[in-house]
């Protein structure tokens, strides 16, 4: 037994601070004004609104006015709601981890873990911090989220015994000593590269920016222009100025502002629908411009599933379509059962004789539901593979469609066959 004591863990925790990624302090309502009021089209809706108090047409101006607190209304609440929900979020996936205090095992939230403390590893536990192993039993873990690979990686005390904050342990048990938390851990280094990215401007946002400058620079001409003209033929200052503010609010369009922020909600409220959050509503014009995406073979985007499009009975190939909609014959896949585990078998053994140790451990196959009189059962085999101590692993080595029959005795003999098949006395 080792670890630390409570006492050591707590004079640790407030040298190097809690187990937790650095984040950018959350933007105020102070600054999220100046950023409102920063955008070019803002000032074109401010101007837009002046000229109309200028000119004694006070509720034109009030409507512009409140134009503008909608405009302010709609960004700070995007930003406030998702904000929360990435919060809660973030809560509620804070992993919690198995330590070693005073020489007992204590469940502790994640933050709280301090280099020194000893984790206690097991199936299913996320790594909460940098850690090097001291003991190990057919440990394995996924480091996708570090490095996209979605294999897992054996560890092992004599040989890669580095274990990483943020992965995630598949198989077998371990007890490893912390190292690294927060910031100077490996998922730390990351993400504090990743929050040094400039966020640059989307294309609507530098398209609205040029074409606010060049609506001021042509509407002052005009105005300008009007002025001039109208001094000179009717002898009028006041007059003259006052039509060269019509004629600039007849060039000016208000309404743009107020139609880009409203559409922008729009967007971002239609895909908070299918669970995905904006935090920032310029984010909908990149996602909308978006015509290509692409991803690697690692499948770091999806789900890490797949799904089963072709599937060989021992003499035909089904395509999905055949299995997968109301036209599936039982007969198709249920006659052909011998010789489909046959190939199965040979196939789960050529793969081990050439050295891969767990094959299908991360294979998960989602099916289409079938007909209501089929049943799908999947059986499972304990293979050990020699040279591999203390590792077993469930291997799918049969998807078996048994048809509801009055008689059963048909289910006797499907029974005994994969007892043949798969050497069972």
């Amino acid at each position: 037994m080792g670890g630390l004591s409570k006492e050591e863990a707590q004079h640790i925790l407030q040298e190097v601070g809690y187990n937790e990624l650095e984040e950018k302090k959350a933007r105020g309502l102070s600054s999220l004004l100046a950023a409102v009021f920063s955008e070019p089209m803002f000032f074109l809706l401010l101007g837009a609104a002046g000229l109309y108090v200028l000119l004694g047409n006070y509720k034109e101006g009030l409507v512009l006015s409140l134009a503008m607190v909608l405009i302010i209304t709609i960004t700070f609440f995007q930003k406030q709601k998702s904000s929360r929900a990435l919060a809660a979020l973030k809560k509620l996936s804070s992993p919690r981890a198995l330590v070693l205090r005073d020489n007992r095992p204590e469940r502790i939230p994640g933050k709280e873990v301090v280099p020194g403390d000893w984790l206690v590893l097991s199936a299913g536990d996320r790594v909460a911090a940098d850690a090097t192993l001291l003991e190990s039993s057919g440990l394995h873990a996924d480091e996708s989220l570090l490095t996209g690979e979605s294999a897992a990686v054996h560890k092992d005390v004599s040989g890669d015994n580095v274990l990483f904050a943020g992965s995630l342990i598949v198989s077998g048990k371990g007890v490893g000593v912390v190292s690294s938390t927060g910031g100077r851990s490996l998922l730390g280094k990351i993400g504090g590269s990743v929050q040094s990215i400039v966020s640059r401007k989307t294309g609507l946002q530098i398209a609205s920016a040029l074409l606010t400058r060049r609506l001021l620079w042509i509407g002052l001409f005009l105005s300008v222009s009007v002025v001039v003209a109208f001094y000179l033929t009717r002898g009028s200052f006041l007059d003259a100025l006052l039509t060269g503010l019509s004629a600039s609010m007849a060039i000016l369009p208000e309404e743009f502002p107020v139609v880009l922020t409203v559409f922008l909600a729009i967007g971002a409220w239609r895909i908070s629908q299918n669970n995905v959050l904006t935090r920032n509503p310029s984010a909908i014009e990149s996602l909308g411009a978006a015509t290509v995406l692409c991803a690697d073979k690692t499948g770091t985007i999806t789900q890490n599933k797949m799904e089963l499009a072709l599937l060989y009975n021992g003499v035909d190939w089904l395509e999905r379509s055949s299995f997968g909609g109301r036209n599936i014959h039982s007969r198709m896949i249920y006659w052909r059962l011998p010789a489909c585990l046959m190939r199965v078998r040979e196939v789960i053994l050529w793969w081990l004789q050439r050295g891969h140790r767990k094959p299908f451990s991360a294979f998960v196959c989602s099916l289409i539901k079938k007909k209501k009189d089929i049943t799908a059962l999947f059986i499972q085999w304990q293979i050990g593979v020699s040279g591999y101590w203390g590792w077993h692993a469930p291997l799918l080595v049969g998807v078996v469609f048994l048809i509801i029959h009055p008689v059963f005795l048909f289910r006797s003999w499907v029974f005994l066959v994969l007892k043949i098949l798969l050497g069972q006395k």
